[in-house]
């Protein structure tokens, strides 16, 4: 008669159990690590398409990039100039500034340190100036910030300051590279509507030919444009 060594059955079977426990978790780290990886890949190939990722993180980022375009253009507006945020945020300093704006193309300005010095000097002239009405929308798809505000401000300090009172709508775009970084700066602004209220006649057709041709006729001497 077969004798039946309940002992090693039982032990087998505890060897079974326990390999096949073993492969189950093996299995499911495999899944978790797979997914991990897969979702590390998926956040990079968004983040370097331009793109973030909210159903992941369960955070806005384009909340961030508002804040950051609307504090960038307080700052440059209100005279801060090639310091602070404004030297911390920009890519570099030969990062480029651009815009269908006569006034301040004839003065060569190409580069974001340059129109942010532009308008430091420029508001010694508009002591009592303020940009109301700021708003701010953002693209996910191209890392661009579109950013609107009203100028208002009279020509009341300087030597030739008329006294006059102007106000007028501006637009910047600022894009963002992968870093956080601004590395493109454009602004929409209607000069010549500006200057008129000012009481600076136009001087020349726009866009101007150089820095020697201004487009209007500015009160006070070359590096002191509004």
């Amino acid at each position: 008669m077969l004798r039946i060594d309940h002992d090693l059955v039982n032990a087998e079977h505890s060897k079974s159990l326990g390999r096949g426990y073993m492969k189950s978790a093996a299995a499911f780290l495999t899944v978790v690590i797979a997914s991990m990886v897969g979702t590390v890949l998926g956040i990079t190939f968004m983040r370097f398409s331009g793109q973030y990722m909210p159903s992941l993180t369960g955070i806005d980022l384009g909340a961030d990039y508002k804040a950051k375009a609307l504090a960038y253009g307080k700052a440059i507006d209100e005279g801060a100039g090639w310091n602070g945020m404004i030297r911390s945020l920009t890519e570099s300093e030969d990062t480029p500034w651009e815009g269908q704006v006569c006034m301040i193309n004839a003065w060569n300005i190409t580069t974001i340190k340059a129109y942010a010095e532009w308008v430091a000097e420029s508001l010694e002239q508009f002591p009592r100036m303020m940009s109301i009405d700021w708003i701010v929308a953002w693209d996910p798809d191209s890392y661009n910030a579109m950013v609107y505000a009203v100028w208002t401000g009279a020509n009341t300090a300087g030597p030739g300051a008329t006294m006059r009172f102007a106000t007028g709508s501006f637009v910047y775009k600022l894009h963002f590279n992968f870093n956080g970084k601004i590395d493109k700066f454009t602004k929409v602004w209607n000069d010549e509507w500006s200057a008129r209220q000012l009481g600076w006649p136009a001087q020349c057709e726009c866009p101007a030919p150089s820095a020697d041709f201004p487009c209007f006729s500015v009160p006070l001497g070359p590096k002191e444009v509004l």
